[in-house]
């Protein structure tokens, strides 16, 4: 804080005045009862107002109706100005009460004013409601009044000292050091257990992982084993696409041979019917043979002979392509048998792969 300038106005023994101070520290110097100590009371008044047991007409001048302190000063590169009126009545109180800072002014309450110097100034709250025996002892000290601080009781007294020489803040630094301290190794604590935690939940993830790792390295050998059984049932899949074809194949065969063998019975019958016929042909060329002989019957019969022959070598091609038939049929039906057998083989193949698709 710097003081630049303070005007008093019927202040004690001072009717109008105007005080200019010089940047730095200022020496007031004079007889006793020159006006000294009215500054020193006048500051204090701009400051801080009437102190608790202080009477207004300690300051008013004698026979005036009003006072005033208006003082100007500098607080970290703020330009401040305090105002403050004393007035008569039944009494001598506190009137109008103003600041401005920085160019904007603004009117408060006596202790409004009081508090916002206090903030300003730094100085602690207890001293809003109290005399303010802290700056009258740091800043001046009026005469006789220096034993005061040492009669004071002893917590005042120890609580003024701290203030003074800044103690205090050492004190309140320490203990909430100490808190901060506690707060610490408190949480210190918490962390060590969740590190603790942490560390076991660590070790059981290795062990997921391993566990993890053996059930991934089971799967694939699964995978492998499931790919080569679709490959063979695939295979499996088109061996019974194939025998399918071959059973059907077989059916139709099947058929052709019941169809063969009708005709076989069917030939077989015009067989037994053509020997017959044959031996009715033969009886009756020895009745023809014993009959008298007629040439134009013998021509009939020649032919008749020659349709008979051919109608016999028609009968032997066709028994001939029969007998061929049934060779054929003989053979592709031992295929089947195979191919039958070769089924039975596949589907107990297929059985077993599907027990060892079956997990477990």
């Amino acid at each position: 804080m710097q003081l630049k300038k303070i005007n008093l106005k019927n202040i004690r023994s001072y009717e109008e005045e105007e005080v200019i101070f010089s940047p730095g520290s200022t020496l007031l110097s004079g007889d006793i009862g020159s006006g000294k100590t009215s500054i020193l009371l006048a500051i204090e008044f701009a400051l801080f107002g009437l102190q608790p047991g202080q009477k207004g007409s300690s300051l008013l001048k004698n026979g005036e109706e009003s006072g005033l302190v208006s003082m100007e000063l500098d607080v970290d590169d703020d330009e401040i100005k305090i105002e403050r009126f004393l007035k008569r009545g039944k009494t001598i109180t506190q009137d109008y009460c103003a600041i401005e800072i920085n160019g904007s002014k603004e009117e408060l309450s006596v202790t409004e004013l009081k508090d916002k110097i206090l903030t300003i100034l730094n100085y602690p709250k207890e001293f809003s409601k109290k005399q303010n025996i802290l700056y009258k002892f740091t800043v001046y000290t009026p005469q006789e009044e220096m034993k005061q601080i040492i009669l004071e009781d002893s917590k005042v007294r120890l609580n003024t000292l701290r203030h003074v020489f800044g103690v205090d803040k050492y004190k309140k630094i320490l203990e909430n050091s100490t808190i901060v301290l506690q707060k610490i190794r408190e949480e210190k604590r918490f962390k060590q257990a969740l590190v603790i935690h942490f560390e076991k939940d660590k070790d059981n993830l290795k062990s997921y992982e391993e566990s993890i790792s053996k059930i991934k390295t089971g799967l694939e050998e699964k995978k492998q084993i499931l790919k080569t059984e679709i490959a063979k049932k695939e295979q499996i899949e088109k061996s019974i696409e194939g025998i399918t074809e071959k059973i059907e194949e077989e059916r139709k065969i099947k058929q052709e041979l019941e169809k063969t063998k009708l005709m076989i019975t069917t030939k077989d019958d015009s067989l037994i019917t053509n020997a017959k016929t044959m031996r009715n042909i033969k009886n009756e060329i020895e009745e023809f043979l014993a009959t008298p002989f007629d040439e134009t019957a013998i021509s009939a019969i020649e032919e008749e002979i020659v349709k008979l022959k051919i109608s016999k070598d028609e009968l032997s091609e066709k028994n001939l392509e029969i007998t061929s038939k049934m060779s054929s049929l003989s053979l592709k039906n031992q295929d089947i048998e195979k191919t039958i057998d070769m089924v039975s083989r596949l589907e107990e193949i297929d059985n077993v792969s599907q027990l060892a698709q079956i997990p477990g």
